[in-house]
C-alpha cells in the first residue's frame, strides 16, 4: 500500500490568501507540501491552477457544496459547474463540507442527504471525478435509533462515496476516533488533522481558543491513522489557531512527515 499523501486546506490560510495569494502558495511549497484541498473553487479554477502549477502544487482533493443548494448549480445539471471547475483543477475527490443539522434528526433526513450525494458521485464519474463528506461534530452526536447519524450515512451511501473524517470534530462530537475509523474502513480515503486542549462546542461549531498543530493537543491523531488502512490524504487543517499558521503548519507537516506520511 502507498504511504497516504499530506496536504492542507487552504481554508487554514484564506485570510492570507486574500492578501498575497502567489506568496502564500510559496510559503506552503515552502514547507514540503506538495498537495493542497482547495474550497470555493468554482469560479476562479482556471487562476488558482495557474498559481498552483508555478508552485509545483497540486489540488487533490477540494471542498464544495453537493448536497446543500448552492448558486453554483443548475435546474438540469446541478453539479455541472462544480465538476467541470474540479477537471479543471485535477482534483480527484470533490468533497461536501458539510450537511445541516436539521437533515440529521432522522433516517429519512439522513437518506436525503444519501441520495444527494450518490447522485453527485454517479454524476462526477462522468467527468473522472470521485465524491467524499466531510464531517462536524453533529454527524455523531445526533443519534437516529441510538446510531450516529454518520454511521448511518455510511449504511446508505454508495461503495464510491468516500468519506474525510475531521478527527478533531469527531473527537469533538464524543466518538472514538480509532473506532469511528476502523468501522468506517476502506470509506475513509482521507482525514483532516488538526488538535487540540479542550473540547469543542460542536453543535454550535464554535472553535475554542486552544486549536492547536497536530500532536500537540488532546486527540489521538497518530492512533487513528494507524488504523486507516485506506487513507490517501492527510489534510492540515484548522479552522483557528492563536499565533503564527504557517508555523502550526509547519509543525503539524513534521508530525506526519514523521509517522512516515509524505
Amino acid at each position: 500500500m502507498s504511504l497516504p499523501t499530506v496536504s492542507v486546506q487552504l481554508y487554514s490560510v484564506h485570510e492570507q490568501l486574500v492578501q498575497d495569494l502567489d506568496g502564500t502558495l510559496g510559503r506552503l511549497r515552502d514547507i514540503g507540501l506538495t498537495s493542497v484541498e482547495a474550497f470555493d473553487f468554482v469560479g476562479h479554477a482556471d487562476r488558482l491552477v495557474a498559481e498552483l502549477e508555478r508552485h509545483e502544487l497540486r489540488a487533490t482533493t477540494g471542498h464544495a457544496m453537493l448536497v446543500e443548494e448552492s448558486s453554483d448549480q443548475v435546474a438540469v445539471l446541478p453539479w455541472d459547474a462544480t465538476f467541470r471547475a474540479a477537471q479543471t483543477l485535477g482534483i480527484e475527490y470533490v468533497i461536501d463540507p458539510f450537511a445541516h443539522p436539521d437533515r440529521w434528526l432522522s433516517r429519512e433526513g439522513i437518506a436525503k442527504i444519501a441520495d444527494r450525494l450518490n447522485g453527485a458521485a454517479k454524476a462526477a464519474a462522468d467527468y473522472g471525478l470521485k465524491v467524499g463528506y466531510h464531517n462536524h461534530g453533529h454527524e455523531l452526536t445526533l443519534k437516529v435509533d441510538g446510531q450516529p447519524g454518520l454511521h448511518v450515512l455510511a449504511e446508505l451511501l454508495d461503495e464510491s462515496v468516500a468519506l474525510e473524517i475531521d478527527l478533531y470534530w469527531a473527537h469533538s462530537g464524543e466518538a472514538d476516533i480509532v473506532e469511528l475509523v476502523n468501522a468506517l474502513g476502506s470509506r475513509v480515503k482521507a482525514v483532516h488533522v488538526k488538535d487540540g486542549v479542550s473540547k469543542a462546542d460542536t453543535m454550535a461549531l464554535r472553535v475554542p481558543d486552544g486549536q492547536t498543530a497536530a500532536g500537540e493537543g488532546i486527540v489521538p491523531l497518530g492512533a487513528a491513522l494507524d488504523v486507516a488502512d485506506h487513507l490517501e490524504y492527510a489534510v492540515i487543517e484548522f479552522d483557528k489557531v492563536d499565533g503564527d499558521i504557517f508555523g502550526a503548519i509547519q509543525r503539524s507537516y513534521a508530525f506526519l512527515t514523521e509517522r512516515g506520511l509524505k
